[in-house]
């Protein structure tokens, strides 16, 4: 579990991060967001996890793009951050995103299929089937005052 330093260190790179990237000038960078940062415990690495929207090619160029501006994103959140040493970055893909996509693509898909959508399926019960059912249990009947009247004399 990270120190809680790592943890104010890692909400400020996701910050400070984020907005470098938003100020970049490149035109072939995608719609980048940056889900979180693990930082080492000496302070010196951290990794910057990013989700990028878009298919898998555009997703790998600007991983490439983000890998060649590390040297200038470490120099702005040098001058913004006040450490001794300004961490290396390592940028990585967040798998969780592209995860959930791919499961809201199957979901879409499974209701587009459905002949009947929102409608259940239920399947009958039948009673004789249970396994605490033997078939010879006969339901008594209790005489409602005589119930009562050992209730009355408990107490």
């Amino acid at each position: 579990m990270p120190s809680r330093r790592q943890q104010r260190v890692n909400a400020r790179l996701i910050q400070e991060v984020s907005t470098i990237i938003r100020n970049l000038k490149d035109e072939s960078l995608g719609f980048v967001t940056v889900t979180r940062s693990e930082v080492s415990p000496d302070m010196r690495n951290a990794k910057i996890f990013i989700s990028v929207y878009g298919d898998e090619e555009k997703q790998l160029a600007t991983l490439s793009k983000l890998d060649q501006a590390t040297g200038f994103i470490r120099r702005e959140l040098g001058k913004v951050m006040q450490m001794k040493v300004t961490p290396e970055i390592i940028f990585r893909r967040e798998r969780y995103v592209a995860e959930a996509d791919e499961m809201e693509k199957l979901i879409a898909e499974a209701r587009s299929t459905d002949p009947n959508p929102g409608e259940r399926i239920e399947e009958e019960e039948d009673s004789s089937d249970s396994e605490y059912d033997d078939g010879d249990y006969e339901e008594d009947e209790y005489d409602d005052e005589y119930d009562d009247e050992e209730d009355e004399d408990r107490y």
